[in-house]
């Protein structure tokens, strides 16, 4: 909650800066037709690095043991089977994990991430990445 009343705020101070600009540009005698096409750009481009994005990020929750698995993410429970993964989809901002083995942990999800496996059963996890490629061009292109 408090991540997006600062961001209010600072869409709230961009957005005053942007009036008081447009008032001076009247005051000096300009009308509308006349105010320069680099204060919208401006704004909009202040706007955009606010962080409006209200995309929704895929995780899984991942299960590997024999046994269910029981946890909170934001105070919504999911319980996910045993050898089972749960797929769900978090907005960017602060969240709050809660489980039995991990008790509580916060995270941050950001609004240019790619999603990410949540582990609550603290298992080790090998990663692998094989690329299988017939020249350097295919090769660079496969390892993004």
């Amino acid at each position: 909650m408090k991540f997006l009343f600062s961001r209010f705020l600072f869409d709230l101070v961009v957005l005053l800066f942007y009036v008081n600009a447009s008032y001076a540009f009247e005051s000096c005698g300009n009308n509308n037709a006349s105010r320069p096409l680099w204060l919208h750009f401006h704004f909009l481009r202040l706007l955009a690095a606010s962080g409006c994005s209200k995309k929704a990020i895929k995780f899984r929750i991942d299960n590997p043991t024999a046994q269910p698995v029981s946890l909170t993410i934001d105070d919504k429970p999911y319980e996910v089977a045993p050898q089972a993964e749960t797929k769900i989809t978090l907005l960017a901002g602060k969240h709050t994990l809660d489980s039995k083995l991990t008790s509580k942990v916060k995270f941050i999800v950001y609004a240019d991430s790619r999603g990410a496996l949540i582990n609550p059963t603290l298992n080790p996890y090998i990663i692998s990445n094989e690329v299988y490629a017939t020249n350097t061009t295919t090769a660079k292109a496969s390892c993004r």
